[in-house]
């Protein structure tokens, strides 16, 4: 309540009962290379790419920050993952990217997202890999 009566507070406020009242009266701003706020990186790929031709694209794009990715999906879970689970996912990278993600609402692009008439599909990925300072959000149109 406090902070909507002073414009410089609003953003933190805590309240500790006996102790006071503490302030932090910074504005916050919107990183744009966090993961979790950020758009994440425009790719676009044809409908049929292979999860192994993604995850090539991302070392040949990155290739300061990808030598080895890992690959997840919000929707799908885990697609290829390094290390233990290698063996596990390995089959994955010859198959089609839109055959591992399911076509949910959250992954389908608008009118105008990606092409003119809507054909597109978005799928957002999560790319990690141990040269990496954090993870990478990819966001992928397939037409």
């Amino acid at each position: 309540m406090v902070t909507m009566a002073v414009k410089g507070m609003n953003n933190f406020m805590m309240y500790n009962g006996r102790e006071g009242v503490y302030t932090h009266t910074v504005a916050y701003e919107k990183d744009d290379e966090c993961p979790a706020c950020s758009p994440g990186v425009r790719v676009e790929f044809s409908r049929d790419v292979a999860l192994g031709d993604v995850v090539d694209a991302c070392v040949k794009k990155f290739p300061n920050q990808c030598e080895k990715p890992s690959v997840s999906s919000a929707t799908a879970g885990h697609l290829y993952m390094r290390g233990v689970f290698e063996e596990e996912t390995r089959a994955n990278l010859g198959k089609k990217l839109v055959d591992l993600v399911p076509d949910d609402a959250d992954d389908v692009a608008g009118a105008g997202t990606a092409a003119e008439d809507g054909t597109a599909r978005r799928i957002d990925l999560e790319v990690n890999d141990k040269k990496m300072k954090r993870s990478l959000r990819l966001r992928v149109f397939l037409k």
